[in-house]
């Protein structure tokens, strides 16, 4: 039984060490203040098997969501239509760019993944990177129950391509169809 356990200690002993990435790299490159002022995207909102076109364009701190014929004025924290808001715990802007890091959340790493933990409002943010990349973003209420999570599917040209929403009960999958930083798609 003990030449079991060590030649196991052995073996496992020797497997590929896993190293989590500079947090500091991470914080500069997925940091909110590396958000375009204005921009433009085409965007595809999956639920189910149905699909709709958006268009979203900002200026400064203007943000107009397109879809179907219809406007929508969106601010940087919540989405209205008609009389009915949801709180969004982050902005779109962080969403579609995956600049989801404000530089105030602790750092841990854990089985090769790096975790950064910190407050967002009333909720509690956890990031997940894989890599050089964030895989998962988790927003908490203070019941900690998921308030929102993001799944970011692929990325394209070094940016998010598709993700998916998890929020206030739906399950949608966002594709980013093409990005402007000049505004003008």
């Amino acid at each position: 039984m003990r030449l079991i356990f060590l030649c196991l200690l052995a073996l496992f002993s020797c497997g590929p060490l896993l190293r989590c990435e500079d947090e500091n790299i991470l914080k500069e490159s997925f940091h909110i203040s590396k958000i375009p002022r204005s921009y433009s995207a085409k965007l595809s909102l999956r639920e189910g098997i149905l699909s709709v076109p958006l268009e979203l364009r900002k200026s400064q701190d203007n943000i107009l969501l397109r879809a179907q014929g219809r406007e929508v004025r969106l601010d940087s924290q919540s989405f209205c239509l008609g009389l009915v808001c949801f709180a969004m715990p982050m902005s779109i802007d962080g969403l579609i760019f995956a600049k989801v890091l404000d530089g105030t959340e602790r750092v841990s790493c854990s089985h090769g993944q790096t975790v950064f933990r910190g407050a967002e409002g009333a909720f509690e943010k956890i990031v997940i990177f894989e890599g050089k990349r964030p895989k998962i973003v988790r927003m908490l209420n203070e019941k900690g129950e998921e308030y929102l999570r993001v799944d970011y599917l692929n990325w394209v040209q070094g940016r998010a391509g598709a993700m998916r929403l998890k929020f206030a009960g739906r399950d949608a999958v966002i594709v980013i169809e093409g990005l402007d930083v000049s505004g003008s798609l």
